[in-house]
């Protein structure tokens, strides 16, 4: 296991990452990122906002916070795929 998730998962969010890593499993097609990357997504994802956002709940973009939330997600993922792509290429 690489040393970066390693020690998110010993830290004192890594009881959180893991519970939000089994509701990102459920949220996101995570199989199609690299096993380190979907890790990885949900690890700055926790950091950020303590939680996986949920692209496709209603209430997550009625307010701005909300919006931004979704946005930021979004983009994450997709950089989640680029590096999967990029660092995994098989």
């Amino acid at each position: 296991m690489p040393q970066d998730i390693e020690s998110a998962l010993c830290s004192d969010l890594g009881s959180a990452i893991r519970e939000n890593f089994e509701f990102a499993e459920v949220t996101r097609p995570l199989d199609e990122l690299h096993p380190w990357e979907a890790w990885r997504f949900v690890i700055d994802l926790t950091k950020e906002f303590g939680r996986v956002i949920d692209p496709c709940c209603c209430c997550a973009s009625t307010t701005m916070q909300g919006a931004f939330e979704v946005m930021e997600a979004n983009d994450r993922w997709t950089e989640a795929v680029k590096a999967s792509v990029r660092l995994y290429p098989s």
